[in-house]
């Protein structure tokens, strides 16, 4: 249209794609950065953009972010908020042999940020402060992995209370895992004591030293 305006850069180098001005400003470049944004004054932020939503009457229905098309692979990556909920962040992804605004829908992504500031990896509307969700009823893949830890003291995973406490710690270091505090329960959702197992209709628990003959101790107690 009339109020499209394509800035071309005036080195010798050239473009390989195509590129077709849908927006109202669109910066061709040869190659490197092509806009750059130097802010400098004590607000909050310097060098900052800010998208904002039209005065339309569902302003709330449209999200504000940015898209990122890659021709060659055909893909979309998306990061702001979503159509029909703009007060929701997600990173999404769409593939099309077009840049495809679809990788702002819901439907799309990956990580998902609620208002209330839950997070969600594959969970679209997480329940909690962390929802981790493979979706898929067969796993070719861990869902969470925590790797790391060494002789510097920490710990690979570790669950704390609000106190300071140490509930659950995994050391990545000896690869042993503790429950510091109170009872454990395995099948049990009130352990009565430091370690109860409730099998239900199957084996409670079973101890076996099959391949380690040279295992004679199944139960100690001392």
């Amino acid at each position: 249209g009339s109020n499209i305006v394509v800035f071309n850069n005036d080195l010798s180098t050239t473009f390989a794609g195509t590129i077709t001005a849908t927006g109202r400003l669109t910066v061709n470049t040869g190659g490197g950065i092509a806009a750059y944004f130097n802010g400098n004054g004590s607000n909050y932020t310097q060098g900052a953009i800010t998208l904002q939503s039209s005065n339309e009457s569902t302003p709330e229905a449209r999200g504000q972010g940015v898209f990122m098309y890659n021709q060659g692979t055909d893909t979309t990556w998306y990061t702001g908020t979503t159509y029909s909920n703009a007060d929701r962040f997600i990173i999404g992804r769409a593939t099309d042999a077009s840049l495809n605004t679809e990788a702002a829908r819901i439907n799309n992504s990956f990580l998902t940020v609620l208002n209330s500031g839950n997070v969600g990896i594959g969970a679209v509307s997480p329940g909690a402060k962390l929802e981790v969700n493979a979706n898929s009823d067969t796993l070719t893949q861990e869902i969470l992995k925590v790797k790391g830890g060494g002789s510097g003291g920490a710990y690979g995973f570790l669950v704390e209370a609000n106190n300071g406490d140490d509930l659950f710690k995994v050391d990545t270091l000896s690869y042993n895992s503790y429950f510091t505090n109170g009872n454990v329960g395995i099948g049990a959702t009130s352990p009565a004591g430091k370690l109860e197992v409730a099998g239900g209709s199957t084996l409670g628990l079973r101890l076996s030293n099959v391949g380690n003959q040279s295992a004679y101790d199944q139960v100690r107690m001392t």
